[in-house]
């Protein structure tokens, strides 16, 4: 009799392995449902019921580090900084080899100026998909909010390298390199911006501030001009407007964007219209 214990513990334990490794994947199954419901209303805006649903997802199970990833994503929606650091943490954790994770958690580090966390995070994500021009767009970010003017231009050099048709970065750099003085580059650049998209007025108002720096104020007013022609509503628009016609000695026009400036609120405008334009 004794014989027959032991092929019997032996059959109890297989029945009960097999049991609980199909609890296993009946609560994987039951987690990637939740995963998916999770995700589409995250697609819809509804974050709470989101958060909500990944929560209950990672209960089923809490090895998947894209559940962790999207939920901090949607924390990272709603302002909560604190709970979307310490869910890509953990998405971290799991799989060490996802690029995303680590600009994510780079993007967070930016807002709070933790500028070490955010440069470690960002190399390593480059490390790991050095072919994204995101990842230098947000490096270039960070070493100009530092001051590092000249890391964030190589920065955006080889984000153009990897997407030199991206007009926004042409004025990016453009802008850079007339914060350092270097205008015929800062020029060339938002030249560039403008060959390839020729209906944003900022790059017209950019190119008129470099001109201007140039000493070549005509040519700025015309420039100016251009950006106003695309959007006539905007106060700084007119102010250096009214700037540039005074150096060139053109009173009237001068006043009249002055004024407009001015009763939009720029007091910078104001001040320059009581000294220039007193009748006004």
């Amino acid at each position: 009799m004794k014989k027959l214990i032991y092929p019997s513990i032996f059959l109890m334990g297989v029945l009960l392995f097999a049991l609980s490794s199909c609890d296993f994947q009946n609560d994987k199954y039951d987690s990637m449902m939740k995963y998916f419901e999770a995700q589409q209303q995250h697609n819809f805006g509804k974050m709470d019921s989101a958060i909500i649903l990944y929560t209950e997802a990672l209960a089923l199970d809490s090895t998947n580090s894209m559940i962790h990833y999207d939920r901090g994503r949607a924390y990272y929606d709603l302002d909560q900084l604190d709970m979307a650091l310490a869910d890509y943490g953990l998405a971290i954790k799991l799989d060490s080899l996802n690029a995303d994770f680590y600009h994510a958690r780079a993007v967070i580090y930016r807002l709070q100026e933790l500028w070490d966390e955010a440069l470690l995070d960002v190399r390593q994500a480059i490390v790991l998909k050095p072919d994204q021009p995101f990842l230098y767009e947000l490096l270039g970010d960070i070493h100009l909010a530092q001051g590092d003017m000249m890391g964030a231009i190589l920065d955006y050099e080889h984000f153009l390298e990897l997407s030199p048709n991206n007009p926004d970065f042409n004025a990016k750099l453009s802008d850079v390199y007339y914060k350092i003085d270097n205008t015929e580059k800062a020029l060339a650049y938002i030249d560039n911006a403008i060959l390839l998209n020729d209906k944003k007025s900022e790059y017209y108002y950019s190119k008129a501030m470099v001109l201007s720096k140039m000493d070549k104020d005509k040519e700025a007013v015309v420039a100016c001009n251009l950006a106003m022609e695309l959007d006539p509503t905007k106060r700084d628009y007119y102010y250096l407007r009214g700037v540039l016609q005074l150096n060139i000695g053109e009173e009237q026009g001068a006043c009249d964007d002055l004024k407009k400036a001015a009763d939009a609120g720029d007091e910078d405008a104001l001040r320059l219209l009581e000294k220039y334009c007193p009748v006004m």
